[in-house]
């Protein structure tokens, strides 16, 4: 349902305000593992540039039933560009909620941002052991293409972790260098692709703002995968950072 109301809702968006015909971009993102627990973390990320007053979680309202519930308490601990956040007191098992800005104004497309960031608290508990790598990820497909409108491209690696992808995230760290240095950071949620669990990165023409990673054809790149569990507890990666040549495969 709300896959099909967010289609609705983007063909209503005049032609003016698309580019090469992409989605247009909400003022902020709240990353959640897809289960969503009374006790889960939220990740803000802002789209609205520095020189321009980022979102922050103050400006955030928390819904339930469209009527103002709880408040929104910022987590010490920050993710590169990405801000952590709780409920309290915490949210109620099988509700319904959507983060909402308090000022519309601050958003040209706050009803994208509206119909995005719903999500419905389940009623279990995690019961599945703790969270950990059972073995590391692999890149598995690489792809980079230059097109009309400007090069586009892909990066995918499969997870295999102690948990279902929909009970944790995954904070990916890349880097030109092995040192770390210049190290862009992103906290990615898994699916299934053809029936692996999957994480990736990428650009192209539509794709822009903080999330986006740009990388030539045949570069090479150093990459630390921390797991990220739906309370906010970061699992570090272990080791040297991974190497990989980004060839398209």
């Amino acid at each position: 349902m709300k896959q099909h109301l967010l289609g609705m809702a983007l063909l209503a968006v005049s032609a003016s305000a698309w580019s090469l015909s992409c989605t247009p971009k909400p003022a902020f993102e709240v990353r959640h593992t897809g289960n969503v627990y009374v006790d889960s973390v939220f990740w803000l990320q802002s789209s609205v540039p520095e020189s321009e007053a980022p979102i922050s979680v103050a400006d955030l309202q928390l819904q339930l039933d469209g009527k103002a519930v709880a408040a929104l308490q910022a987590n010490p601990q920050k993710i590169a560009g990405y801000t952590g956040f709780q409920v309290q007191p915490q949210l109620q098992a099988g509700g319904a909620y959507q983060v909402v800005l308090k000022d519309k104004k601050r958003d040209n497309y706050a009803f994208l941002s509206d119909l995005a960031n719903r999500f419905t608290v389940e009623t279990k508990i995690v019961t599945s052991p703790d969270l950990a790598w059972r073995e590391s990820p692999k890149l598995i497909k690489v792809r980079h293409h230059s097109g009309t409108w400007g090069d586009s491209g892909n990066v995918l690696w499969s997870l295999k972790t102690t948990r279902s992808l929909e009970d944790y995230l995954v904070v990916i760290q890349l880097a030109p260098e092995r040192n770390m240095e210049k190290v862009q950071t992103f906290i990615v949620t898994p699916v299934s692709l053809e029936g692996q669990e999957v994480v990736g990165v990428g650009f192209g023409p539509c794709q822009y703002g903080p999330e986006t990673y740009v990388f030539s054809k045949n570069s090479t790149v150093w990459a630390t995968f921390d797991l990220l569990s739906h309370d906010g507890k970061r699992i570090p990666w272990q080791g040297e950072p991974q190497k990989t040549k980004l060839t398209p495969r």
